[in-house]
């Protein structure tokens, strides 16, 4: 069948005017805001260059080289016992606080009304890096040179 230009133009126009359409796509709905999740950052004011003792220790716990007597892996559980219980008890208390900061100025919430809390995080992360100084004391004070220059040693 052979129809003029105008027929087949025309025929077009009637065919997408009685078309269905589509429904229009419905904008795109922004992603809801995650609550805040409490933070997991490092408990301390120093985060780098201050060796994790305890965690070298226990890596190397009965490795010949290291040679750690019986009286020694005592006193190390010990001071292990008590900075691990003191970390978390300081990281339990930060990661709200910093929730909160977070949360406040994601909420606009003016520096100076978060003063407060950001003070009380500093102080905990200031107690938090005494923890762990007292336990890099300790724990030279429980090994021999030669122990702490293999557990130092890169």
């Amino acid at each position: 069948m052979n129809l003029p230009p105008l027929a087949i133009g025309l025929l077009t126009l009637l065919t997408l005017a009685v078309a269905p359409t589509p429904a229009p796509a419905a904008p795109p709905t922004p992603p809801a805001e995650a609550p805040a999740k409490p933070v997991h950052d490092p408990p301390f004011l120093i985060t780098k260059g201050l060796p994790h003792l305890v965690g070298l220790v226990k890596q190397r716990w009965d490795d010949p080289k290291l040679a750690l007597t019986p009286a020694q892996k005592d006193q190390l559980v010990a001071s292990r016992e008590r900075t691990v219980a003191a970390v978390e008890r300081l990281s339990a208390a930060i990661a709200p606080l910093q929730a909160k900061v977070i949360a406040g100025s994601r909420d606009g919430a003016a520096p100076e009304s978060l003063r407060a809390t950001v003070d009380e995080i500093a102080r905990l992360k200031a107690e938090a890096t005494m923890v762990h100084l007292r336990c890099l004391h300790e724990t030279a004070a429980i090994l021999d040179d030669a122990q702490m220059a293999l557990l130092l040693a890169r």
